[in-house]
């Protein structure tokens, strides 16, 4: 994988892991591994965007919002409050695609994706390097 990721860094090619569960102990790895992206972000598994982009900045990052339980249970307000929180926390730089932690299933109601995909174009907008232009957090 080492030389792979050596291959691509040389070519200038980003290399994205999609990897699911808890991956915290390994991120470095991956990073030395020529990785400089990862999906999904599931919060369940304590895999939160802001926490990862902490531990790699510049690393693109993809997913972040909890399709298990909040976009299937929780509130328009709850699915709007997280999507500010992840971008607030993980969006610098323009390097996060924001988006559900796995697929959109039909136990998720339809007003929670929407509030999902419209807080996003409310609050996801860049001005340079800060996300939002600092108008939602």
């Amino acid at each position: 994988m080492r030389k792979v990721g050596r291959d691509r860094m040389a070519a200038r090619e980003r290399i994205e892991a999609s990897l699911a569960g808890h991956l915290q102990s390994v991120l470095d790895d991956l990073r030395a591994a020529g990785i400089d992206g990862l999906s999904p972000l599931e919060p369940l598994s304590r895999m939160y965007a802001g926490d990862i982009w902490g531990m790699q900045p510049g690393w693109v990052l993809m997913g972040g919002i909890d399709a298990s339980h909040l976009l299937a249970f929780g509130t328009e307000d709850d699915v709007r409050a997280a999507v500010r929180a992840t971008l607030r926390d993980a969006a610098a730089e323009g390097r996060l695609w924001l988006g559900s932690s796995t697929e959109i299933h039909p136990a998720i109601p339809a007003a929670n994706v929407l509030a999902m995909w419209d807080e996003a174009l409310r609050c996801g907008c860049y001005d340079g390097a800060s996300p939002g232009g600092g108008a939602c957090w």
